[in-house]
């Protein structure tokens, strides 16, 4: 029942009570103040991202949780608090539904938007960001939208550049700090950026596509040098 109440008021209140609730983000009102309050924590909304936090059902915390604070860190939006040792909570109005702090989870606490627990993943499994580069303009959003600093524009080697399409400048992933939160996916406008478990198929080749330019690129730079 809660969970319904709650899935009504995010998407324009209970039917036949004047519809939305004045604090729902689906208000205008409600939207200002997560806005606000975003903005307020110091973090950068463009317009794809405001939409997800507008549109997306929260996931929720329940009382297994030990406090090990491994999902505040990778929280994108600073949704999630609490107390070491203590039970955290899930901030519903900056919660934008990415799932990085399911996968990291110990203690199977955290609860997805359909109320299903979610899976603690290995290292190599969880979802990292994956750049396909005959798509990226170099138009650097996903880097200055990025709440962990693991995305660079750098340029691409001459030797690749113009390869199928490839900008001057693409956005390079540093993939240890990277914790699919998907605001990066978000945010970029010309779907050229993706978050993809590593071990899903499109991730191993994306991966080994880009490896394979860049050797590419090594290889002509080292003739030229020769």
């Amino acid at each position: 029942m809660a969970a319904r109440r709650r899935a009504r008021s995010r998407r324009g209140g209970s039917p036949g009570r004047g519809g939305p609730d004045a604090d729902s983000p689906s208000s205008d009102i409600g939207w200002l103040r997560v806005v606000s309050r975003a903005q307020g924590a110091g973090l950068g909304l463009t317009a794809h991202l405001c939409q997800a936090i507008r549109t997306a059902m929260p996931y929720t915390i329940i009382d297994a949780c030990t406090g090990c604070s491994a999902c505040e860190r990778r929280c994108p939006t600073r949704a999630i608090h609490g107390v070491k040792k203590d039970m955290y909570y899930i901030d519903p109005e900056l919660c934008i539904d990415c799932g990085a702090c399911g996968v990291v989870c110990p203690d199977a606490s955290i609860l997805d938007t359909y109320g299903r627990l979610c899976e603690q993943l290995k290292a190599n499994q969880r979802p990292k960001a994956y750049v396909e580069l005959e798509k990226c303009t170099g138009c650097v959003y996903c880097a200055n939208s990025c709440p962990f600093d693991c995305i660079t524009m750098e340029p691409a080697p001459p030797a690749v550049r113009g390869n199928g399409g490839i900008a001057a400048t693409v956005a390079v992933i540093e993939m240890k700090k990277c914790t699919g939160c998907t605001v990066c996916e978000l945010d970029c406008p010309y779907d050229a950026i993706h978050i993809w478990r590593q071990d899903d198929p499109r991730a191993v080749e994306v991966s080994a596509y880009n490896k394979t330019l860049w050797e590419m690129a090594r290889e002509a730079e080292q003739r030229q040098v020769a």
